[in-house]
């Protein structure tokens, strides 16, 4: 008996001691998972509006030159693509020797047809007479009135050519109604080009225009006369100042309404079918939350943050927009009041244990 109760003391003293020594291990393992953290409360904040938005370089004013009506042939161009001209430089010259040839062919069809008129009228004026003599027959006197139908009509056709031909000559030498670029030629010294044929293309370039669109909402930040700034990429995101030419009166279908800008461009810097971007600092404000770079984890699916509940953190979705000086605009996925983790992120994990060490406010 006396065995047997010692053996029963020694049985039950190992149990307390292995009890004893698994609560130590399970309490030393519970205080390893607490994670000491930095925490930041969600609030909002006013900043001023600053409005960006993607837009493009137009020309104000172009310039086609076409073939004159009566078509022609090229005798010598002045221009190539690329070049710049002010307003009066020649761009095109035609041969005038088809022209001029043109011109003495309807002046004699007019000397022609005005003596073949003052013939016929003269003979209709004195028919009775010229029958009695015998110098007029029957048969020319009744066809007299449709000679002189085809006569007046022919010094119609040929008083018309003639004034064509002469503006012709008078434009044989085409100038620059602008100052611009030259964006297009299609023609070369030689060629026999038709009626109203296009031939080449000069743009105005300064100043030039910059169309953009902006939301209803914020079209009050811009008036007529404001300068605003843009930035273009292909210029290595080099800044141009414009100012407000045109503010549109109506929004569009997708409430947007359209802003157009002068920029001065002497330098031909920009260039019609840029892209840009508008960066304008308004007097407006608005409402945003903000958070810290560091609590962010990025994967390929998502963004999140660690959001603290109690004494645990639980993964949450956000959505963002870039910012600058470390933290990013928050689009959606916290609320005001919310609580997230700051500090130790690569630590945590969902539904973890933590301390909260240091909490702050936004």
């Amino acid at each position: 008996m006396r065995l047997l109760f010692s053996l029963l003391t020694s049985l039950i003293f190992i149990i307390s001691c292995q009890s004893e020594d698994s609560s130590s291990f399970l309490e030393k393992k519970t205080r390893k998972k607490i994670i000491p953290i930095e925490t930041l409360m969600i609030t909002k904040k006013e900043i001023p509006l600053t409005v960006q938005e993607k837009g493009q370089a137009e020309a104000p004013d172009r310039f086609e030159l076409a073939a004159p009506e009566g078509g022609g042939k090229v005798a010598q161009i002045f221009v190539e693509i690329g070049q710049t001209v002010a307003e009066g430089d020649p761009l095109i010259r035609f041969d005038d020797e088809e022209l001029k040839l043109k011109l003495d062919l309807a002046r004699s069809q007019i000397d022609e047809a005005e003596a073949g008129l003052e013939d016929a009228r003269y003979k209709e004026r004195n028919r009775q007479r010229l029958l009695e003599a015998l110098s007029l027959t029957e048969a020319e006197s009744e066809g007299l009135e449709e000679k002189i139908a085809h006569f007046e009509a022919q010094l119609n056709r040929a008083k018309n050519e003639v004034e064509l031909f002469e503006k012709q000559l008078q434009n044989i030498q085409v100038t620059s109604p602008i100052s611009g670029i030259v964006t297009k030629r299609s023609v070369t010294v030689g060629t026999p080009v038709e009626k109203a044929e296009k031939l080449l293309e000069v743009i105005r370039i300064s100043p030039i225009w910059f169309t953009f669109s902006v939301p209803l909402e914020v079209v009050g930040a811009f008036e007529k006369g404001n300068l605003v700034t843009i930035r273009i990429p292909e210029l290595e995101n080099r800044e141009l100042s414009g100012e407000v030419l045109v503010v549109g009166a109506e929004a569009s279908t997708e409430g947007r309404v359209q802003i157009k800008l002068s920029i001065p461009n002497e330098n031909i810097l920009l260039k019609s079918g840029m892209g840009g971007e508008v960066v304008h600092r308004t007097s407006l404000k608005k409402t945003i939350m903000t958070i810290p770079e560091k609590a962010l984890i990025r994967t390929e699916r998502s963004t999140y943050v660690y959001k603290v509940i109690g004494e645990r953190v639980k993964k949450a979705a956000v959505k963002i927009e870039e910012g600058q000086n470390n933290e990013v605009t928050l689009t959606r996925g916290l609320s005001e009041g919310d609580l997230i983790a700051i500090s130790n992120i690569e630590e945590l994990k969902n539904g973890a244990m933590v301390e909260i060490t240091t909490a702050s406010r936004e």
